[in-house]
């Protein structure tokens, strides 16, 4: 009486099965053609930070504000790039670096995400790439985060100041360094330093009292749980990124170039801020580096003569410790010589620089400063 009943459950028992397979397989297959098309860059694989601390960047530094936390690593991933970033006992993202050297000559860097490598491999971002080449030491300062002008000299009278070294190499990025000096620009909760005042009467401020500061809470268990699931699973990644905005291409837009843009009045306070640093590095060497974006590449129409890189080539003309190169007729002569299209030195969903453009930068710094013996390696 009961076999009806029996073979009724065993059908829709082997029919679940069937049907949790078949899931299972078009859950693999959705899988593996999701893998094969974000390698090919067609589906946007970014993988979450999944450390406690949610972001490599904070305003941590009492003095110049922005900074990383000491021996901190720290995944970041967009459409383009897969990167780890780690960073020392003092907070650089840079090899341990010792404070005090013997060697003839040893460099501390200073500047933004650029110098930082933002989106780069540590073994192929500039800095490292001049220093396999020559031996010379290159202490790298830079780092992402809105760090301009005022937080680089800061930086180095407080803390890379306390390494021995005989350079300074110092690198502008005209697109953004002056905007980076504006209080107006940046969210009242965020621990800035900025310059008050006009001429030579500058004096340093902040906008609010360090305990004040934005604070960005650790993750919790959970949410680190989830995000491992999401970079373990494409699938899950894609359709979290389809909702996500800053996943759309942030390359340096068109418009003028930013070279011009500056007169002797709005470079007052850059100047000032310069000769502070000149000031601190005593008879060191300092070396002024000018970084174009993809416009300046584009658009800048004899950059020596007019705007930013003629008011800086004034101001070293009094001061012999120090030297102006622009970067720009080295990408233009690069680029010319390779017949490349000027956006192959930067990322393809991003401004800052791609391989290229690191390797290219440091072929610039090593034949102005070093000439034209060093090889890269």
């Amino acid at each position: 009486m009961n076999t009806p009943v029996t073979s009724r459950n065993r059908f829709q028992r082997h029919r679940k099965k069937v049907i949790a397979a078949m899931l299972v397989a078009v859950f693999v297959g959705a899988e593996l053609a999701t893998r094969v098309l974000a390698r090919q860059g067609l589906v946007a694989y970014r993988p979450f930070p999944t450390t406690r601390e949610p972001q490599f960047w904070a305003d941590v530094n009492e003095t110049f504000g922005v900074w990383h936390l000491p021996d901190a690593e720290f995944r970041h991933g967009t459409a383009c790039f897969d990167v780890t970033y780690r960073s020392n006992s003092y907070g650089a993202r840079d090899a341990e670096r010792s404070r005090r050297s013997e060697a003839p000559r040893r460099v501390v860097v200073l500047g933004d995400s650029f110098v930082e490598g933002f989106g780069a491999d540590t073994e192929a971002r500039m800095t490292n790439l001049v220093e396999a080449a020559t031996g010379i030491e290159h202490l790298n300062f830079g780092t992402s985060g809105n760090f301009g002008p005022v937080q680089e000299w800061l930086l180095y009278d407080s803390l890379a100041s306390g390494f021995d070294h005989t350079d300074v190499f110092v690198f502008l990025l005209p697109a953004n360094d002056f905007a980076d000096m504006k209080p107006a620009r940046f969210p009242a909760d965020r621990y800035r330093p900025y310059l008050r005042g006009s001429g030579d009467t500058f004096e340093v401020w902040y906008p609010i009292a360090f305990g004040d500061r934005r604070v960005q809470e650790p993750q919790s268990p959970l949410r680190i749980a989830r995000r491992h699931l999401y970079n373990s699973c494409y699938l899950l990644n894609a359709v979290r990124n389809a909702f996500e905005p800053d996943l759309k291409p942030t390359l340096d837009p068109s418009g003028p170039c930013t070279y011009a843009g500056v007169s002797s009045k709005g470079a007052e306070p850059l100047l000032f801020v310069y000769e502070r640093l000149v000031r601190r590095a005593g008879d060191r060497r300092v070396t002024i580096f000018v970084i174009p974006r993809l416009r300046d590449l584009e658009s800048c129409d004899e950059p020596e003569q007019t705007g930013i890189v003629a008011i800086l080539k004034d101001f070293a003309a009094s001061r012999p410790s120090v030297a102006v190169v622009d970067l720009l007729p080295h990408f233009a002569r690069h680029a010319e010589a390779n017949g490349l299209d000027y956006d192959a030195y930067f990322l393809s969903c991003d401004g800052h620089w791609s391989p290229l453009g690191n390797r290219v930068a440091a072929e610039a710094v090593i034949e102005s400063v070093y000439g034209r013996s060093w090889a890269l390696p």
